[in-house]
């Protein structure tokens, strides 16, 4: 099952054909939608290369789906070894079929995700935050 959410035009279509990927292809999605058709999907395949946080990846991370493909800063984080930096399109795709058929790949991956994900989460971040606060006051004081 594939499913494509193209809001970049032309562009995909290329990026599909190149591949050698027919799909359908959905341009218009609310956020919930969007989030249940990423949770019905084992793999996101992120065409996108904008160098944005990771938005697609931290959502992929939240429906635990592996994000593949994307070079965004939680991409990074969650799934440093599935990311576009250093590799081409059909190098990620050879790691996306794979995370397809390979079990212990795919939950590898998840576990990994999961981990990182701690580090990136608001209570954690709320924290560090406090302590960052709290030092400053204490160098004015």
């Amino acid at each position: 099952n594939v499913s494509v959410i193209n809001v970049d035009g032309r562009q995909t279509d290329l990026i599909l054909n190149e591949l050698g990927l027919e799909c359908q292809v959905e341009t218009i999605m609310d956020y919930a939608d969007y989030l249940r058709c990423m949770a019905g999907h084992r793999v996101v395949f992120q065409l996108d290369q904008s160098m944005v946080p990771g938005q697609v990846a931290g959502d992929a991370g939240l429906c635990r789906s592996v994000a593949v493909g994307g070079n965004g800063s939680i991409d990074g984080i969650l799934f440093p070894d599935f990311t576009a930096r250093g590799q081409d399109r059909l190098e990620i795709l050879a790691k996306t079929e794979q995370l397809l058929v390979d079990d212990d790949c795919y939950l590898n991956a998840l576990q990994a995700a999961e981990e990182a994900s701690r580090e990136i989460n608001f209570s954690n971040s709320r924290e560090r935050l406090e302590t960052l606060f709290q030092s400053i006051t204490c160098l004015r004081d």
